[in-house]
């Protein structure tokens, strides 16, 4: 075993703790949302939602933007903005 596989093995050691702090970090799905008035008051309305598939390491956050941007060239007088929905543990009793 000479010194690069030590080095080798030490970096892919911390390639997999960045890996699986991501991983943690991660959004459950991004949601494209909107504001509409209805009668006295201003609710959020929920357009398009993207799940994120862990497995497979697909974080959909740009295709949740592009679509936020299309759908403000097509409504324009309305506001979109994209949301990360995110599920952690506060406590477990």
């Amino acid at each position: 075993m000479g010194m690069f596989d030590f080095v080798n093995e030490e970096v892919e050691k911390q390639e997999q703790a960045k890996v699986t702090e991501v991983t943690n970090e991660l959004p459950e799905a991004f949601q494209v949302l909107t504001t509409e008035k209805v009668g006295n008051g201003v609710h959020e309305r929920i357009v398009d939602t993207f799940m994120v598939d862990r497995a497979k390491g697909i974080i959909p956050d740009e295709k949740a933007k592009k679509k936020a941007q299309a759908m403000k060239r097509v409504f324009p007088d309305k506001t979109y903005y994209v949301v990360g929905i995110y599920k952690r543990i506060e406590a477990t009793y």
